[in-house]
């Protein structure tokens, strides 16, 4: 919200919507499971973790709602640990990770996100539900590694100046 909205913006903005927030979790996932499950309205999460809730979990009580102003969106990545016991097999499983055989079985097995792989074949069913991969917002990874911490302390320091109990770790999941 602060790349989208800018600085102060972007944090009044999150002060705001907190008081429609009734628990941040650390899971991703987690949102739209607790949608599913009856526990919230409303999550707010990863689209493609919506999908997998309603086509693998049969839960239809989810609708997606996409800003029209574009998302945000992560990258999934794989390393190789330095120092790992068993570097040539890691080099083969990056191989085979990073190639369109290994990430087209990816809409098999619940996992619909937009690929980023040139020859590999896009997961129709996110299409289906209206996720398209040019509706993203910019998105600065520079600024967001560099200044991370800094965006976290500020909207914490801004909730807990608003009334918001920041120490209560069941409303605040984050580590």
């Amino acid at each position: 919200m602060i790349q989208k909205y800018g600085h102060d913006e972007g944090i009044q903005y999150l002060v705001d919507l907190d008081k429609n927030i009734e628990v941040y979790t650390k899971s991703g996932s987690g949102p739209s499971k607790n949608v599913g499950t009856g526990e919230c309205v409303i999550g707010i999460g990863f689209l493609h973790d919506g999908i997998t809730q309603i086509l693998d979990n049969g839960y239809t009580n989810i609708q997606l709602v996409i800003p029209s102003s574009g998302t945000s969106f992560e990258i999934g990545a794989t390393a190789i640990f330095k120092g790992a016991a068993h570097p040539n097999a890691a080099k083969l499983w990056i191989e085979f990770a990073l190639s369109p055989d290994c990430v087209n079985i990816a809409k098999d097995n619940g996992s619909y996100q937009f690929l980023v792989l040139d020859n590999a074949e896009q997961p129709p069913q996110a299409a289906e539900f209206g996720l398209d991969p040019e509706n993203v917002m910019e998105y600065d990874f520079e600024d967001a590694t560099n200044n991370i911490k800094t965006y976290i302390e500020e909207v914490m320091t801004a909730l807990a100046d608003a009334g918001a109990n920041t120490e209560d770790t069941s409303r605040f999941q984050t580590e």
